[in-house]
C-alpha cells in the first residue's frame, strides 16, 4: 500500500469506524484527542494529546508530525472547525473555516439561514433584550434555550414561558465556554436525523432516520434512539434532499462545499420541514457508523473517505437504498450506584452493543444525550419485528441501583476541586473562622460573629448518654410527622440557599442546585426549602423544580414591592405546592441591597393577606425572639423557623441554639398549633439531636448541603443526609430511643 497520513479529530467510540476505514484504505492514522485514554489512542499509528476544541492548538501539535497530512476528518463530534483549520493550513480537501464556523456557532448558523430564507424556528441571541422577542414572537408550545456552542444537547432546556428564562439562561450559558446562549421557538414535530455527502456543492442524501426524543422533566431533550429508515413516505425524502441542497448552496458562496452534512430536521403536522440544526460532519448516535451500514449494506465511512479523495458518491435515491430496518436504542438505569447488571446474550436480531458501565459505577441523572449506560443496534426485515425483538430483550435486562454513599471527606475533596475559591474554600469545619468570602458568597456578615455563634452555641450543649436505659438496636422505628401535607421520614430538611452565580460564584447553576435538592429530598424522605434570591424572576426556579418533584416549599423575600409578592402568591395559588414561606430576617440583606431592591418588616395583616391570596398555609423563617414568634402565630403562620439566616444579616445576632428552647417552650404553651423548626450551624447528626432536644420538630441544614451539591449534586446531598441521619439514629439507639419526639432537653448538659 502507498501509505499516507489521515488525521482523525477525536479518538472516541464514534470516531473509530472512520479511522478503521482509513486504515483499510491504506492510510497511517494520526489521532488527536484531549483524552489520553480514549479508544483511539491505542488504535492510532500516532496519537497526540491535545484539546480538540482549540483549532490553533491542534494545528500546532500537528507541526510535530513528520509527514504532511493527506486528509483530515471527524465523525460524531462537533469539532468541524478544528478539521477546517487543519484543512486550511495544509490545503486539504473538505470543509473550510468559514463554512465550519457557520455550522458550529449556532447563532451564526441561524443568522446565515435567515439570510438565505431557509426554514427554521424564530430565534434571538440570548444576550439581547429578550422582552420584545417574547412580546412580538409568542410561541404556543414554549421555547428552547441552548448554548451557542455545545454537543449532545448539553445545556439545552425547554421552557414554557418568559418567567423561566432567568435560571434557564444561566444553565445554558454554563455549557458554552464564552457563556453565550440562543433562544428560539420550540416546534413539536416528527424528529428526523439526516446524513448527506456533498461533492463540490452537490448533495447526495444517504441516511434518513426517525429520532426518538424524550423531553424529560419537561425540560431536558434526550435522544433514546432512532429507526432507520424513516417511516415517512419517499416524497419526504425528496423534500429533504431539496432542503439539504439549499443548505449546501448557502454554504458554497465562496467555495463549493465538500464533505458531510448532518441535519436534525423537524417535520411538522402541517407538512413543513424545519431545520433544527445542521452540522458539518457525519452523524453520531451510531447512525452513520452502525445503523446505516446495517440497513443498506453500504460502508458510509469508506464513501466519505472516497469523497475527500475526489470521488463523487454514486448511490441510488435515499429511500431506495435500504435492504432492511435497523434501529438503535439506549438504556439508562435509575440514578444511583449500580449494584448489579445482567444483560442477556445477544438475540439473533441484535447486531451491536456498547456497554459503558459496570457494577459499582455511579449512574448520574441523564439530562442530555450523554451519560447513557448502554446502546444496542437491532436489525430485521420490518420495523415491527426489530422493535418487538428490542422490547423482549429490554424486558430481560436486570439491574439494581441503590442510593449512593460518598464519605464526608471524599465529598469535601470533590467540593474543593469544584467550588470557586472566591466563594468557598471548603474548610475542614464550616464555621466562618477562615471563610473565603462574605456576602455575596458563602460567608456571613461583618466579622462573621453571628455565623460562628451558630456553631459555638450548639457546641455548648453536650449529649448525656443513658447507657442503662435500653439496649442498642440496629434500627429505630420512627413514625412520620406531618408538615403541610408532607410526612418526611427524616427530621432533617434542606435549608433555602440560592445564588448559584453570586453566592456560589458559578460553582453550580441555580437550576442544577434546585433539581439536586428536590431530587435528593425525594429519595431520602426529606423536604427541600428553595429560596428565591434577589433577581425578580428567580422564584420561578423554585416553582419549576417543585412542579417536577413536589418535595418541599418555596421561600420568598420580604420585598417592599407588594405587587412582586402578590405575583408570587398568585403563582403559588396556581401551583401544586402545599405551603410557602418567607425569610423575614432577610430585611436589609446585602444581596437585595446591591440590586437596589427594598425589603421591609411585615405586619400580621400583610402576612394574612398574602396567605389569602395564595390559598396556601405559610411559615416564617428568621425568628429569634418570643415577640416575633407570637406575632407569627397571630398572623396565622403554621410554622416558624428559629434562625439567624446563617449569620448573613448583621454581626452580633445570637446563634439559634441560644434562643430555641425559650421560644419552643413559649410556643408549646401559648400557640401549640405552630410547628417549630430550626437551623444554624448543624454539622452532624449530633447537632441534629441537640436541636431536637432544644425543642425543634425538624431541623434544616444549609451550607453543608450546598458544599455536597457542588461536590456531587444529588448524590452528594443524599450521602450527606444519610450520614447525618445515621449519626442521629446511632445516638438515639445508644439512648434506647425509638421516636424523635422522645429526645428531651434533659438529655443535654449546657457547659
Amino acid at each position: 500500500m502507498n501509505h499516507k497520513t489521515f488525521v482523525l479529530i477525536g479518538g472516541g467510540l464514534l470516531q473509530l469506524p472512520l479511522g478503521n476505514a482509513a486504515t483499510n484504505s491504506g492510510y497511517r492514522i494520526v489521532v488527536v484527542d484531549g483524552n489520553p485514554e480514549c479508544p483511539g489512542a491505542d488504535a492510532a499509528d500516532t496519537f497526540y494529546h491535545c484539546d480538540i476544541s482549540d483549532p490553533a492548538a491542534v494545528v500546532e501539535v500537528l507541526r510535530n508530525h513528520s509527514e504532511k497530512p493527506a486528509l483530515c476528518a471527524t465523525s460524531g463530534t462537533d469539532f468541524s472547525d478544528t478539521v477546517a483549520a487543519v484543512n486550511a493550513h495544509y490545503s486539504l480537501p473538505g470543509i473550510l473555516p468559514g463554512q465550519a464556523e457557520l455550522l458550529t456557532d449556532k447563532l451564526k448558523m441561524r443568522e446565515h439561514f435567515q439570510r438565505h430564507s431557509l426554514p427554521q424556528p424564530a430565534f434571538i441571541s440570548g444576550g439581547a433584550d429578550l422582552d420584545p422577542f417574547f412580546r412580538d414572537h409568542p410561541s404556543p408550545h414554549g421555547y428552547v434555550i441552548k448554548p451557542v456552542r455545545n454537543m449532545g444537547a448539553r445545556g439545552v432546556l425547554r421552557i414554557e414561558h418568559r418567567q423561566q428564562l432567568s435560571y434557564a439562561r444561566e444553565y445554558a450559558a454554563r455549557y458554552d465556554k464564552a457563556g453565550r446562549t440562543i433562544l428560539e421557538h420550540f416546534i413539536p414535530a416528527h424528529e428526523l436525523s439526516v446524513d448527506a455527502l456533498v461533492y463540490k456543492g452537490r448533495v447526495t442524501l444517504t441516511g434518513v432516520a426517525d429520532r426518538i426524543i424524550e423531553i424529560k422533566d419537561n425540560h431536558y431533550f434526550i435522544e433514546n434512539g432512532h429507526s432507520m429508515p424513516s417511516a415517512l413516505p419517499a416524497d419526504i425524502h425528496r423534500e429533504l434532499l431539496t432542503l439539504m441542497q439549499k443548505t449546501a448552496d448557502s454554504l458554497s458562496a465562496t467555495n463549493p462545499y465538500t464533505g458531510a452534512l448532518k441535519g436534525d430536521i423537524r417535520y411538522t403536522d402541517n407538512g413543513q420541514l424545519i431545520i433544527g440544526e445542521i452540522a458539518g460532519r457525519l452523524s453520531g448516535g451510531f447512525m452513520s457508523t452502525h445503523t446505516y451500514p446495517e440497513a443498506t449494506g453500504i460502508d458510509l465511512m469508506r464513501l466519505f473517505i472516497e469523497l475527500l479523495e475526489g470521488k463523487e458518491p454514486n448511490l441510488p435515491e435515499s429511500s431506495r437504498q435500504y435492504r432492511q430496518v435497523s434501529i438503535e436504542r439506549s438504556f439508562t438505569p435509575e440514578p444511583g450506584v449500580l449494584e448489579s447488571l445482567v444483560i442477556p446474550p445477544p438475540p439473533a436480531k441484535e447486531v451491536y452493543r456498547h456497554v459503558s458501565g459496570k457494577a459499582g459505577d455511579l449512574m448520574e441523572p441523564v439530562r442530555s444525550n450523554v451519560g447513557k449506560l448502554a446502546h444496542f443496534v437491532f436489525s430485521a426485515d420490518t420495523l415491527t419485528a426489530a422493535e418487538n425483538s428490542w422490547t423482549d430483550f429490554f424486558s430481560r435486562i436486570e439491574y439494581k441501583t441503590t442510593l449512593p454513599k460518598i464519605p464526608e471527606k471524599e465529598l469535601a475533596a470533590l467540593a474543593r476541586n469544584r467550588f470557586n475559591k472566591e466563594a468557598c474554600r471548603v474548610c475542614k469545619v464550616c464555621d466562618g473562622k477562615n471563610c473565603a468570602s462574605g456576602i455575596p458568597g458563602m460567608g456571613g456578615a461583618g466579622s462573621m460573629s453571628s455565623f460562628r455563634d451558630n456553631l459555638e452555641s450548639l457546641s455548648q450543649f453536650k449529649i448525656l448518654p443513658r447507657f442503662l436505659i435500653g439496649d442498642k438496636t440496629s434500627q429505630t422505628n420512627t413514625p412520620r410527622r406531618n408538615l403541610f401535607g408532607h410526612s418526611p421520614a427524616l427530621p432533617i430538611l434542606i435549608a433555602p440557599i440560592t445564588g448559584g452565580a453570586t453566592n456560589m460564584a458559578g460553582s453550580i447553576t441555580e437550576w442544577e442546585y434546585a433539581m439536586a435538592v428536590v431530587s435528593a429530598a425525594e429519595k431520602t424522605g426529606s423536604l427541600a426549602l428553595l429560596g428565591e434570591g434577589a433577581a425578580p424572576d428567580k422564584f420561578q426556579t423554585a416553582l419549576s423544580a417543585l412542579k417536577i418533584k413536589p418535595n418541599g416549599f418555596p421561600v420568598f423575600k420580604p420585598r417592599s414591592d407588594d405587587a412582586a409578592i402578590e405575583e408570587r402568591m398568585e403563582a403559588v395559588r396556581d401551583s401544586n405546592i402545599s405551603a410557602w414561606g418567607m425569610d423575614i430576617d432577610a430585611v436589609g440583606i446585602a444581596t437585595m441591597n446591591r440590586r437596589n431592591l427594598a425589603t421591609q418588616r411585615k405586619s400580621a395583616a400583610q402576612l394574612s393577606r398574602y396567605a389569602e391570596l395564595s390559598g396556601r398555609p405559610f411559615f416564617l423563617k428568621g425568628i429569634l425572639t418570643i415577640e416575633d414568634a407570637a406575632l407569627a402565630a397571630d398572623a396565622g403562620a403554621g410554622a416558624i423557623i428559629v434562625s439567624n439566616h446563617g449569620g448573613r444579616i448583621f454581626d452580633g445576632a445570637p446563634g439559634a441554639a441560644r434562643v430555641l428552647q425559650t421560644i419552643a417552650t413559649y410556643m408549646s404553651t401559648h400557640h401549640p398549633q405552630v410547628r417549630i423548626l430550626a437551623d444554624g450551624g448543624i454539622r452532624s447528626g449530633a447537632d441534629v439531636f441537640r436541636m431536637l432536644a432544644l425543642g425543634a420538630e425538624f431541623v434544616l441544614v444549609g451550607r453543608p448541603i450546598a458544599i455536597a451539591a457542588v461536590a456531587a449534586e444529588e448524590a452528594g446531598i443524599i450521602s450527606l443526609l444519610r450520614q447525618y441521619h445515621g449519626e442521629l439514629t446511632h445516638i438515639m439507639a445508644v439512648n434506647g430511643l425509638t421516636h424523635y419526639s422522645e429526645i428531651r432537653k434533659d438529655m443535654l448538659l449546657q457547659t
